[in-house]
């Protein structure tokens, strides 16, 4: 039986902000910035390690994205990230 993280690791996936955005409208889209890699952060929520996941959340390098952003991400066609679903949320890196 795979093991969370090889789990999490094939789950990443790449995908468009039009995708991204149907979760966005339930607020669990997570954008996860490259000094944290994805599948850490994707370990950390699935293992409710709230100490790495606050740590992240108050250095900014996990964040909601902004209304610019997703604005901007929604206006501009083709905007690529990364992403896995760790449910609730959903973790996502820009391309």
């Amino acid at each position: 039986m795979p093991d969370l993280r090889e789990t999490l690791e094939k789950n990443i996936l790449p995908t468009e902000w039009k995708m991204l955005a149907m979760h966005q409208t339930r607020d669990a889209v997570f954008i996860v910035k490259a000094s944290v890699p994805l599948l850490e952060a994707a370990v950390a929520v699935a293992e409710d390690n709230t100490a790495a996941v606050k740590s992240w959340l108050d250095s900014g390098e996990l964040y909601r994205p902004t209304p610019s952003q997703i604005a901007a991400w929604s206006d501009e066609s083709g905007v690529r990230f990364d992403s896995v679903i760790v449910q609730p949320f959903v973790l996502a890196r820009r391309r």
